[in-house]
């Protein structure tokens, strides 16, 4: 696969990633998605096409004849395979993700939460006023994790809950820390966070502080984890600490 050589000029550099196969990959570089048929890489100009979009910060889809962009300014947009559309998403919030499974696809900024049907979209202002009463106002969302029953939100602050079936949310955990940033998951009964100096478990009934690797353990120092990756029985977390780069490595029996 060649790189993706655009002729464009300045420091733009590829933003996201949404890879179905290897010759149907889709990428973004500033404003323009841009995807690779196993053959080339064709580089879309929205804002040519007439569509009002900002910088794309999350692609998400089921395949290129059903893809998403969400991007800065409350910006998204959908592709069919053949034409792209604006979708209004009734908010001026940059977008932080969008993400999606055969139930739900949601959208999500620091303090909103979209939900999309086609090409129409409604506010989840039930689930962010249970975030408010329980933080208040200055809440930030920092990840979504979804799987056919529920979402699970991070905030900076705590982990919530949100059941489709009932449109039920509940925070499922008294862990509070004010630096969440990072999850990684095998479905809602097995999640795991980090980010400054904090390393949670959620095993679909309560959850673990890893003191070993949190900021309750002062041999380590300093540390911020800065990503996580889950698969089966491996948890992948790294970062740097007092001392320099860190991984931990966890293996389930």
């Amino acid at each position: 696969m060649p790189p993706i050589g655009m002729g464009m000029s300045g420091s733009s550099s590829v933003g996201t990633i949404c890879y179905f196969n290897s010759n149907d990959i889709w990428n973004s570089i500033g404003s323009f998605p841009v995807h690779w048929d196993g053959v080339e890489w064709t580089l879309f100009h929205l804002q040519n096409m007439g569509l009002d979009v900002s910088i794309i910060n999350s692609t998400w889809g089921t395949s290129s004849d059903n893809i998403y962009f969400a991007g800065n300014g409350g910006s998204l947009v959908h592709y069919n395979g053949t034409d792209f559309t604006t979708i209004e998403s009734g908010i001026d919030e940059d977008f932080r993700g969008i993400s999606g499974n055969d139930t739900i696809v949601l959208a999500y900024s620091r303090t909103k939460l979209i939900q999309l049907e086609g090409l129409s979209t409604y506010e989840l202002t039930e689930v962010q006023d249970f975030i408010i009463a329980n933080e208040g106002d200055r809440y930030s969302i920092m990840s979504v994790e979804m799987d056919p029953t529920g979402v699970l939100l991070t905030t900076t602050r705590g982990f919530y809950k949100y059941k489709h079936d009932n449109a039920d949310i509940y925070k499922i955990s008294s862990i509070e820390h004010e630096y969440f940033y990072h999850t990684g998951s095998n479905g809602l009964e097995d999640v795991w966070w980090n980010g400054y100096g904090v390393f949670v478990h959620y095993n679909g009934k309560e959850c673990t502080l890893y003191e070993d690797y949190s900021d309750t353990n002062s041999s380590l120092g300093f540390r911020v984890f800065n990503n996580i990756e889950v698969n089966n029985n491996l948890v992948v977390a790294g970062g740097i600490c007092s001392s320099g780069a860190m991984i931990v490595i966890g293996h389930r029996n």
